[in-house]
């Protein structure tokens, strides 16, 4: 009776860790206090930086870790988006991912450039979408 009790207590527990967990499917971006927490606990050298580009305020966040990189850009409006999105290509041909949005209800106005390994090393979760 008592193993049959332990069993069942493992299962609930069970189904309400896989239930209330974070939707790894789901798209996440740190915002940059947590990102930078994430890379440093990683061992990267982070700097963020807040910056004007033409009247646009803009948090900038700048981490590496000897080939590892990543550059991510959240505005205050999509105004220097596209320009950002040019710098990071030209600066960075080999990034793994390059990512631009803009006015995203739930992200706002973003863009990135990153290897693999410190895009997973920051928090960041993309959900592949398939066409």
């Amino acid at each position: 009776m008592k193993k049959a009790a332990l069993i069942f207590l493992l299962i609930i527990a069970s189904v309400i860790l896989v239930c209330c967990g974070k939707k790894s499917s789901e798209t996440y971006y740190p915002d940059s206090s947590e990102m930078k927490k994430n890379l440093e606990s990683k061992g990267y050298n982070t700097d963020v930086t807040e910056e004007d580009r033409n009247g646009s305020s803009c948090t900038v966040l700048r981490a590496e870790k000897g080939s590892e990189y990543i550059v991510f850009y959240w505005f205050s409006d999509d105004s220097c988006v596209d320009e950002v999105i040019k710098e990071l290509k030209a600066k960075y041909e080999n990034s793994y991912r390059l990512i631009s949005i803009k006015n995203d209800k739930k992200f706002g106005d973003l863009a990135f450039c990153s290897t693999k390994r410190a895009m997973e090393d920051s928090g960041i979760v993309l959900t592949e979408v398939k066409v």
